[in-house]
């Protein structure tokens, strides 16, 4: 089956907005409200964590300065960034979108929900199984700059040690 939304990228330029080689950028003819933005990655992934991070990236740097020419163009007061990521969030095709929602006070869009009251021992539950799968995030950055940084010292140390003037200039008292 062809994706529906790769196929969009790929045959229909109506109304393409923006495009760079990561990301297209689409006005809504049946958006949610004036000036309704779908921005959708190139690359045929379903879900957002499939995505690298350069992807991402550029996906919410793009998404933000699209979100900066609608406040500036469309006199809107806000706007609702939304992915639905995966089918039980109301993705309608494997492919991720991100919805960039104009919105002006009054336009009668609800996307509003009601809180749900968990109970203490749900609340419970979801922190610690979180902490325990959160605490490592970012570690894997942080011991290769660390291992960059000391790799860059040994280099140093060793042009200092093999620099024969440097060596000269040790031996004068």
């Amino acid at each position: 089956m062809e994706c529906p939304i790769c196929k969009k990228i790929m045959e229909e330029k109506d109304l393409l907005i923006y495009e760079d080689e990561l990301v297209s950028a689409f006005l809504e003819q049946e958006g949610l409200t004036y000036g309704h933005i779908t921005l959708i990655p190139k690359e045929h992934l379903p879900i957002f964590e499939n995505y690298d991070e350069k992807t991402v990236s550029h996906l919410f740097n793009i998404s933000n300065k699209l979100s900066s020419i609608l406040f500036e163009t469309l006199n809107i007061q806000g706007t609702n960034l939304i992915i639905n990521n995966g089918v039980s969030a109301g993705q309608k095709y494997p492919h991720l979108t991100l919805h960039i929602i104009p919105r002006k006070d009054g336009d009668g869009l609800n996307l509003e929900w009601a809180p749900k009251q968990l109970s203490d021992d749900e609340m419970s539950t979801a922190e610690i199984k979180l902490k325990e799968f959160t605490k490592n995030i970012g570690i894997e950055k942080k011991v290769k700059t660390e291992t960059a940084k000391e790799k860059e010292k040994e280099v140093i140390n060793a042009e200092i040690k093999e620099n024969y003037l440097i060596k000269h200039l040790r031996r004068i008292p």
